[in-house]
């Protein structure tokens, strides 16, 4: 199903760059509008733009959302063939992302963008600094709110002209690579100006088009439970099912993603990789698993240990012993 964009999945993998894509605007007049000073006057000046010419938001962006359709917890087998999941050890950028793949934003629930408009700088922030949807994501999360979408519920994918790259070691999409240890954030993005712009980006000349698919974890900071329930581990399952079915159906058969929802949503990094490995069995597609760190890397090869040990169960045993491994080992809980 679809926001904006292409109708069908065939026009979907039909990219043509757009005129208003492959001269874009500079970055420097995209991220003064990042500003925290100057979140009104963007909030205003898109949405009278997008008022005047919508047609404008078409070419910039194509914008589907997935389908409320859940796995059969009590039928399909896991391992009925070989484990769809492949570790990558090293760092990824947005420019590592080839043409008929896509890389999973960890996204806020509400909101497509996250912090982009304030002081974030997570891995969706960093990916939407450098789109062309960049300037219309208050016109989205708009029509997201009016249409009581939420990224927990219902994933999206956005197919996006990457206008822009990082430069340095903020291109890393996973990691808290910095610029420098002074700010909160790897990019004071309040000092960002037309100026010194260019220490942070270059253009991406012809643009280039990328598969972004936004889905939320829960957030298990904001609960008083240090335990994740049976209905956690199902929403969970069923949310990243939901998102790797909507790239599948819109032929996309390659997802690299990474430890969704293990920072500030204080998640287990082995209860992610375990949920998001099924998810993908089931979807039939296949993940490319970001650990750059050594913690993530030793998250993914528990979480595959796990697997290899229910072998031939069905998901809704898995999912219960899930629940038992919990008590076993911290590792397995929400962080504290």
């Amino acid at each position: 199903m679809q926001l904006f964009g292409a109708k069908t999945p065939d026009e979907f993998q039909r990219g043509q760059t757009p005129r208003d894509a492959i001269r874009p605007a500079s970055h420097a007049e995209l991220l003064k509008n990042v500003c925290c000073a100057q979140k009104r006057y963007l909030l205003e000046t898109n949405l009278k733009d997008n008022e005047s010419r919508p047609v404008q938001l078409h070419s910039q962006f194509q914008l589907m959302y997935a389908r409320m359709v859940n796995i059969d917890l009590r039928t399909k087998q896991i391992w009925d063939r070989n484990i769809r999941s492949i570790q990558n050890n090293n760092q990824i950028s947005l420019d590592d992302i080839q043409q008929g793949e896509a890389v999973v934003d960890f996204a806020h629930p509400t909101s497509l963008g996250g912090g982009v408009f304030t002081n974030g700088f997570a891995q969706e922030e960093k990916m939407f600094l450098q789109v062309a949807a960049l300037s219309k994501l208050p016109h989205i999360n708009n029509t997201l709110k009016h249409l009581n979408i939420r990224l927990d519920t219902i994933p999206l994918l956005l197919r996006t002209w990457q206008t822009h790259r990082f430069i340095g070691r903020g291109k890393n999409l996973y990691g808290n690579s910095q610029f420098g240890r002074r700010h909160r954030y790897p990019i004071d993005k309040a000092h960002i100006t037309a100026q010194n712009v260019s220490q942070y980006f270059r253009q991406v000349y012809p643009p280039r088009l990328v598969n972004i698919l936004a889905m939320a974890a829960p957030d298990m900071s904001s609960r008083r439970s240090a335990s994740y329930s049976y209905k956690n581990y199902q929403e969970i399952l069923n949310t990243a099912y939901r998102a790797f079915k909507l790239a599948r159906d819109y032929g996309i058969h390659t997802i690299h993603t990474g430890p969704w929802g293990t920072g500030v949503f204080r998640n287990s990094a082995n209860v992610m990789a375990v949920l998001q490995i099924l998810a993908a069995q089931y979807a039939g597609v296949q993940l490319v698993y970001h650990t750059p760190h050594s913690n993530d890397q030793e998250a993914y090869q528990s979480a595959i240990r796990f697997l290899r040990s229910n072998k031939g169960l069905t998901y809704q045993q898995v999912l219960h012993n899930l629940t038992k491994k919990q008590r076993q080992n911290k590792f397995w809980r929400p962080r504290t």
